[in-house]
């Protein structure tokens, strides 16, 4: 079994995004775990853990009620922040994005430890259902292909290689709507877990 990650006062402080000196007045009265190494103090990770599930300091917060990710000040001067996966422990900055709703994407780990249940499933429901409601799209698209190629209906080869040209052509909408949809199905799955 490996031994747990264990974390200098300072490091615990820039990971939870408080002062060194605040973590060492929380060691001595139980408000973070620690253990004393000589004169030195150090936290296990699970402290750490804890610390962000609680919601109890200002730098790593739960940033959603799936408690997927924790989100991580880059430091005190900087408005920069990385995500922390709850279940591997992965670290990663997140891209930039719209609105509130994105930023529970954000959180999903690039390793894909930490989706929500149901998370692969309604995606593939919503990219499916976009292609569905724009099959009219794409038979105009098609239409004006065969015209302009001078290609009949019979050769299946040719639509599949238009279809596939259209999908790359309109591959950034797909990507916005399905990134829409996501966001507003996360929202959805924290309040119901904030109700039970």
């Amino acid at each position: 079994m490996a031994a747990e990650k264990m974390y200098s006062v300072d490091e615990a402080a820039e990971i939870l995004g408080v002062h060194p000196m605040t973590i060492r007045k929380w060691l001595p009265v139980g408000k973070i775990r620690g253990v004393k190494v000589g004169r030195l103090w150090r936290i296990p990770e699970s402290a750490l853990d804890e610390i962000a599930r609680s919601g109890t300091r200002k730098g790593v917060k739960p940033v959603s009620g799936l408690e997927i990710a924790m989100r991580v000040r880059g430091n005190f001067d900087s408005s920069n922040y990385s995500y922390r996966c709850n279940e591997c422990g992965n670290t990663w900055f997140p891209m930039a994005g719209d609105g509130e709703a994105e930023e529970l994407l954000k959180m999903i780990c690039p390793e894909g430890c930490n989706k929500p249940e149901g998370f692969d499933e309604e995606e593939e429901k919503l990219w499916n259902e976009w292609l569905r409601d724009h099959e009219y799209v794409f038979q105009e698209y098609l239409a004006r292909s065969k015209e302009a190629d001078g290609e009949d209906d019979s050769d299946s080869d040719y639509v599949a290689e238009v279809r596939s040209e259209w999908e790359v052509e309109t591959l950034e909408d797909r990507e916005a709507w399905v990134r829409e949809q996501m966001a507003s199905w996360m929202e959805e799955q924290i309040e119901g877990k904030a109700q039970e």
